[in-house]
């Protein structure tokens, strides 16, 4: 009886070389974070409009933004269509770390966004409740197909006259 599961020698140590480069290629992917940089420098974000958050032909993946948006809640669900979890394949312990929350571009609820990528923590540490205005500094990144993403490094409240 051959060796390997009825693989010939040769080839059961090349499926083996081959799984064990595929396991260390999966382990540095899954310790990547989604952190965000240690420096924050509020001119290095580009001011965009909600409108251009909702129109992902205007941003580009790694593009720095910072928007204006009303914040609604954490997701129960999760918002990403199956074509874009191969995006999520490659950082499984990164986005364990992160939650989508919703937001909208007006008080009247216009404009649902929720693709917003935050950690729990910065929520807590914000504060925010329902329908506070913010100012979401972040950064936008792909999810395969037309889909976006805006990482958030830094929100802040906008005091209302």
């Amino acid at each position: 009886m051959a060796p390997f599961g009825g693989f010939s020698r040769p080839i059961g140590r090349a499926l083996l070389w081959w799984l064990a480069l595929l396991g260390t290629c999966c382990l540095f992917a899954c310790s990547a974070p989604l952190t965000a940089p240690a420096d924050f420098e509020a001119g290095a974000y580009q001011p965009i409009s909600y409108e251009d958050l909702l129109t992902p032909t205007r941003l580009t993946p790694n593009q720095k933004v910072v928007a204006p948006a009303y914040f609604w809640q954490e997701l129960a669900y999760d918002p990403l269509m199956l074509r874009q979890y191969a995006h999520r394949a490659g950082q499984p312990r990164a986005w364990r770390q992160v939650r989508f929350y919703a937001v909208y571009g007006s008080p009247q609820m216009r404009g649902y966004f929720n693709r917003v990528v935050m950690t729990p923590e910065q929520a807590r540490a914000a504060e925010v409740k329902r329908l506070d205005h913010l100012r979401l500094f972040g950064e936008v990144g792909a999810l395969g197909g037309e889909g976006l993403y805006l990482r958030v490094h830094r929100l802040e409240k906008i005091e209302e006259e």
